[in-house]
């Protein structure tokens, strides 16, 4: 695989880089983190141009995570007619109010691309959207490029295995706080309705 996609950067340069971050953004299995490392390991450019390759790249990303957000667009129309739009709408206030900085945290994790499904089912505003995706997307890219232009290959193997540690334990705190919230607004609920019972007798 890293000789593959050394060759195709050894090939096409820029296009490669590019490319594959159009298709990792738009939800297609790709390894873009890899081709951003060796991106930045083996193109010949200087620290500035690195920078101003990850804003392009951002841009690149941000656009084509379009994609799935719409799809997310069009599952909300059809989740209206299958669960219960009171709670769904009630799911989407939330997000809308505390779940976009989600959208900056998600993209450097395993979760990224899943968030951009979340986003289009929630109802964030496209330019609200585009905005937290590329304040995620850009400053990853200047990490991961740079840890390819200081790095090696070893270097560069170890650096993704802690980012996979890393993200397992996010996802697991991400779970057992939701799954925490929910419990608490459920306790909350009995203890209401409880309340309520005893005032009727």
């Amino acid at each position: 695989m890293l000789d593959y996609i050394q060759q195709l950067i050894n090939e096409y340069g820029l296009i490669a880089l590019f490319v594959g971050t159009a298709i990792e953004s738009s939800a297609l299995p790709f390894p873009g983190a890899w081709l951003v490392l060796l991106f930045g390991l083996t193109y010949p450019a200087t620290p500035w141009q690195l920078v101003l390759f990850a804003a392009i790249n951002g841009v690149i990303f941000s656009i084509f995570s379009l994609i799935p957000y719409l799809i997310g667009r069009k599952i909300e129309h059809f989740s209206r007619r299958r669960f219960d739009p009171e709670k769904l709408e009630k799911t989407q206030r939330w997000f809308q109010k505390y779940g976009e900085w989600s959208i900056i945290l998600a993209r450097p994790l395993s979760i990224g691309n899943y968030i951009s499904f979340i986003s289009g089912i929630c109802k964030v505003k496209p330019w609200r959207y585009l905005l937290f995706t590329f304040l995620g997307v850009f400053p990853w890219n200047v990490v991961l490029l740079f840890v390819g232009y200081n790095g090696s290959i070893e270097k560069i193997t170890s650096f993704l295995q802690s980012l996979q540690h890393i993200g397992l334990w996010v996802v697991v705190l991400i779970v057992v706080s939701v799954l925490g919230w929910f419990l608490v607004l459920r306790y909350r609920k009995r203890q209401q309705e409880s309340s309520q019972r005893q005032n009727e007798f």
